[in-house]
């Protein structure tokens, strides 16, 4: 009766605090605001140099994996791969394009294998250990050391270009970044990281600050991928990817600090954490990899609750799949599927990533301020409504004839990036703090495996793969 007292005092006085928090930014004009926000920013500059790295490197690699698979795996002659990369149609036909591309998207789908499951099976026991001690900033920076292994590791293929074929750079950009959780681990930490951070009313807030952020940093990497590659190659791109992932790294571990108990809302007694500093290693290992903690993420997942807490939680994973999934899957076959559909080069798909991006940074920053502050609209009803704009630009996409319809598709889905934001919005006020991160293993799961089975589904991209990715997509819907 003692701890459930407490627990009740300390519920009573988080809401004085979150209510005296929210009232106090409603009276600010804007640019407190902007001066509130700059004050608070935490995660964000971690994340920017994560994402910007990243998406700066993701099409360097494409053609990296592109030019090895025709000059080292398949011998083609110097003319055609010339060709290819410069796209002169000219000197080499679409059979020989073809060959380049299946034997890459062969290669993308036993990549797509250790991509998902390791980290898969890895969040698994890092977000339940998360929560029992605590610790957000190990497994922010965890994501990062292991971008910055695999980007070196690329640079050594690079160096040794025809020594070594276009498998083992497969292997050096899916291993390291698989090992230490990728982009899964790195989303379920920074969303974690802004709950415990953050109060109940201003989470909505912080949250659609993060994505815009993140939205401008994939907006500037992706702006920037096409021409910098053209200017500076394989090594001036990786050496830019390398030092942004070091300058993370070093940001996190001087600058960025982990939630104190005070800041985070929580009835869980942390001295009760069974790894601490007295247990030795192995028995710490031990109760890291114990496989109870996947029925306790299972458990804490699917609980009931109040306003029917299950179907809630249930549905609102679906739309994140919906949303996410097939964002996550097109990226790595769009681009693939337009050099061939409509002869684009690197610089081609990236003017059209970065109207991509630019139309869904305007879309989302102007449908939240409509739909969420000036119409209190409710978060459910702001994510039917961006699966509704997804379902319908997902057919633009899949049977665009020509160049200029499929620009059309990013205008029509113009409001599918506030979905993601509302549904975040809602599972960390349906969560306890504590749970955040055995919850956000099964929706990180749960996300990645759709493109998993996507990518498995759809091998060519001359038959449209990405159209086809976001078809199947839209019947999901």
């Amino acid at each position: 009766m003692k701890h459930l007292s407490q627990s009740t005092k300390d519920k009573v006085s988080m809401t004085e605090e979150v209510d005296k928090e929210h009232e106090q930014w409603q009276k600010l004009n804007l640019n407190s605001r902007i001066k509130y926000i700059v004050k608070n920013i935490t995660v964000e500059p971690l994340l920017a140099f994560f994402i910007v790295s990243s998406v700066l490197g993701n099409l360097t690699t494409q053609n990296l994996n592109l030019q090895k698979s025709c000059r080292v795996n398949l011998n083609m002659s110097d003319a055609v791969c010339t060709a290819l990369e410069k796209r002169n149609r000219a000197n080499y036909t679409t059979e020989q394009e073809a060959k380049v591309q299946e034997l890459v998207t062969n290669m993308t789908m036993w990549q797509s294998v250790i991509q998902h499951t390791i980290p898969c099976i890895f969040v698994i026991f890092i977000g339940s250990w998360s929560d029992r001690t605590r610790r957000r900033k190990p497994i922010l920076l965890l994501p990062v050391f292991g971008e910055l292994v695999r980007v070196l590791g690329l640079i050594v293929c690079v160096f040794y270009f025809y020594e070594l074929p276009m498998e083992v750079a497969g292997l050096v950009e899916s291993l390291p970044s698989s090992l230490t959780g990728g982009w899964m681990i790195m989303f379920m930490a920074v969303f974690t990281y802004i709950s415990d951070m953050t109060t109940v009313k201003m989470r909505t807030l912080r949250i659609g600050v993060l994505n815009l952020s993140l939205t401008i940093g994939i907006s500037f990497g992706v702006a920037l991928s096409g021409i910098l590659f053209q200017k500076l190659g394989f090594y001036g791109i990786y050496s830019i990817c390398s030092t942004m992932y070091f300058m993370g790294i070093l940001y996190g571990i001087f600058i960025l600090r982990d939630p104190s108990n005070k800041e985070v809302s929580t009835s869980v007694d942390c001295q009760n954490s069974k790894i601490t500093a007295h247990q030795s290693i192995c028995t710490n290992i031990r109760e890291f990899f114990d496989l109870k903690h996947i029925k306790n993420a299972f458990g804490v997942t699917f609980k009931k609750g109040h306003d029917n807490r299950r179907l809630r939680i249930i549905m609102m994973m679906l739309v994140l799949m919906i949303i996410m999934g097939p964002m996550t899957g097109e990226m790595s076959v769009m681009y693939l599927s337009a050099r061939i559909r409509f002869n684009w080069d690197e610089v081609d798909f990236s003017i059209f990533s970065t109207f991509t991006m630019a139309t869904g940074f305007i879309g989302t920053s102007v449908s939240l301020w409509i739909f969420s502050h000036k119409l209190q609209m409710d978060d459910a009803l702001i994510a039917a409504m961006s699966c509704l704009s997804k379902f319908v630009g997902s057919f633009v996409f899949a049977f665009a004839p020509n160049p200029y319809i499929f620009y059309l598709g990013p205008i029509v889905e113009i409001i599918h990036g506030a979905g993601s934001i509302a549904t975040r919005s809602i599972y960390t006020k349906l969560v306890n703090p504590d749970e955040l991160g055995n919850f956000q293993i099964f929706l990180r799961v749960l996300i990645i495996s759709t493109p998993f089975f996507l990518q498995l589904r759809f091998r060519r991209p001359s038959e449209r793969c990405s159209g086809s990715v976001r078809s199947i997509c839209t019947v999901n819907i």
